[in-house]
């Protein structure tokens, strides 16, 4: 299920419509931290870093501006704790959203764009 997501995300990331990798990946990484309401102003560069490489996989998710705030703060916290120094942050804070797991498992299921 990963080559899938992630050429779901590749995908993704070619459709925000420009030639400019970064510049695209910047649009994405705005818009996932508004519908988070994520505050990235203190975070660490890793942690930044960390918010920018996971959040066009985080933008597949259909209904996330939906969901309520206090998983989408659970979301943001998930993003931030991968830049961490310990891993074991990252995954306590995945164990905490079955919901985007999920969420990201059924994007897998779908048929992969072409």
């Amino acid at each position: 299920w990963l080559p899938r997501l992630a050429l779901r995300d590749t995908a993704h990331i070619a459709e925000e419509g420009h030639l400019r990798r970064h510049v695209a990946v910047e649009r994405i990484v705005t818009r996932v931290a508004k519908t988070l309401g994520a505050r990235r102003s203190g975070w660490t560069r890793d942690e930044r870093n960390a918010f920018t490489n996971l959040a066009p996989l985080v933008d597949l998710v259909p209904d996330l501006s939906r969901w309520p705030t206090a998983v989408r703060r659970k979301v943001t916290a998930l993003l931030q704790a991968k830049g961490h120094p310990q891993e074991r942050d990252f995954v306590r804070a995945a164990a905490e959203l079955p919901r985007l797991f999920q969420a990201l498992a059924d994007l897998a299921q779908e048929k992969p764009p072409r």
